[in-house]
């Protein structure tokens, strides 16, 4: 499939109107099956796509892959967190406003679409070994956690924004319970512990034998654009709830961050735990 034109939807703010965006993304190196793990070369590759061809008002502020582990991903999510925290800081230190944003991307290895994914939850059961070889079959991921935690983000319009650019995305409820659910439900607990005004997303894409690399460098240069639009409209609304998105929200006497009991969500069908996403 060819590349297909990053331009801001016309059902969301005009691009000028938005304050800057700060993007850090993630991706993921081989497991398993899964020797060239496609999110690797976009994070090797996104820079320099991004520099031959730049997207105003969006600022590349970090970019690394991640071993599939579940304790390299603890170390890495503190050190991200951490990361934009202070890139934020320093932004509006200088008189701006500035919005930040945390996207980490995995594969899902037999799908043919972009999988905004919506939810992450406090479990790990991996099917294999992660590349430290740990394989826990009924673990949590924070042990003071909740159930499951939400992206904070508009993911259903944002999905529909997308769509109407040609890409094909969907919005997802389950990441399974290998590494790529552990990193996002752990990069979600660190936001919300930390009372940060900083979105976490986790997307899943295919392999290259699906959409090749230029397309899927497209995606992602969409999806940065779609973001800033729809988060400083979400912010100018009142905030994500005030739009009707699933938030995190701090409840109880332990402060952690939840979904209500109206935010449930259809799963997927299919067992837990054996996708091969990473």
């Amino acid at each position: 499939m060819g590349s297909i034109d990053v331009r801001p939807s016309s059902s969301v703010r005009d691009d000028s109107s938005s304050p800057p965006l700060l993007v850090y993304v993630t991706g993921f190196g081989p497991f398993n099956n899964v020797p060239q793990n496609p999110t690797e070369t976009l994070i090797r590759e996104l820079p320099r796509h991004l520099v031959k061809q730049p997207l105003p008002g969006v600022d590349l502020c970090g970019c690394e892959v991640i071993e599939v582990s579940a304790e390299a991903s603890n170390v890495a999510v503190q050190r991200i967190h951490q990361t934009v925290r202070e890139r934020v800081r320093q932004c509006c230190g200088a008189g701006g406003i500035t919005h930040a944003v945390i996207v980490h991307l995995g594969v899902y290895a037999s799908d043919n679409t972009y999988r905004l994914e919506s939810l992450a939850y406090n479990e790990a059961a991996f099917s294999v070994p992660d590349e430290r070889k740990w394989q826990p079959r009924c673990a949590t991921v924070c042990e003071a956690g909740e159930k499951r935690l939400a992206c904070r983000l508009p993911v259903h319009q944002m999905n529909e924004d997308l769509r109407r650019q040609g890409f094909k995305c969907q919005v997802s409820v389950d990441a399974g319970r290998f590494v790529c659910n552990f990193l996002y439900y752990r990069s979600l607990f660190e936001a919300a512990t930390h009372d940060t005004d900083i979105p976490v997303l986790f997307v899943h894409v295919p392999q290259f034998f699906m959409f090749d690399l230029q397309e899927q460098l497209s995606f992602l240069s969409s999806l940065f654009v779609v973001i800033r639009q729809r988060w400083c409209e979400c912010k100018c609304e009142g905030g994500a709830e005030a739009a009707g998105v699933p938030v995190l929200r701090m409840d109880g006497e332990d402060g952690m961050a939840m979904l209500g009991d109206d935010d449930e969500g259809e799963e997927r069908e299919g067992e837990v735990g054996v996708l091969q996403t990473a």
